[in-house]
């Protein structure tokens, strides 16, 4: 179901970056590419590297510096 509490993940053929009903387009999050970690954490791409986005802090927790990000249940590697 669909509820306006949910962050989304809005993309194109150049960027991706995220949107929430409340705020529209979040600060800072426009990114290669995006996948959700967890309700507030973000695997973000940019520049061909990985790091987190906190959509609370809408900000990188850590920066787009690593070739692969590896959590307990996400993979992603350049």
């Amino acid at each position: 179901y669909f509820t306006t509490e949910k962050i989304l993940i809005l993309s194109t053929n150049e960027y991706s970056e995220l949107f929430s009903i409340e705020k529209g387009v979040i600060p800072n999050s426009r990114f290669e590419e995006i996948n959700q970690l967890t309700d507030l954490s973000y695997c973000v791409k940019q520049n061909g590297l990985y790091g987190i986005y906190r959509v609370d802090e809408e900000r990188l927790i850590i920066p787009c510096a690593y070739s692969r990000v590896i959590s307990f249940s996400f993979f992603m590697q350049g």
